[in-house]
């Protein structure tokens, strides 16, 4: 399966990853904000990580300021772990309600 990884900017230094296979567009729903901080909102599932990952890279993105979680379904929070782990110095912000 040929996944190919297409960065949007959808305002003024704001990026919205997405995935295309056979040319159909998987939303992943992942924005990256490169703003007076580095925002990452929200993560994807772990079957889209690496493409996100890469689309990050070709964004010149080495460091997060904060990962933002929208809410903790898999198809946006899956990898928060992980990304957390490649982003030390990110700070973690999520919507769950007490």
């Amino acid at each position: 399966m040929r996944i190919r990884v297409v960065v949007t900017e959808v305002g003024p230094e704001v990026y919205l990853t997405d995935m295309f296979e056979f040319d159909a567009p998987q939303r992943t729903g992942v924005y990256f904000i490169n703003d007076a901080a580095k925002v990452l909102v929200d993560t994807a599932s772990a079957a889209f990580s690496e493409k996100v990952r890469k689309g990050l890279r070709f964004l010149g993105v080495s460091a997060l300021d904060f990962l933002v979680l929208t809410h903790n379904h898999i198809d946006h929070a899956d990898v928060a772990g992980w990304f957390a782990e490649l982003f030390p110095g990110a700070r973690i912000c999520n919507s769950i309600k007490k």
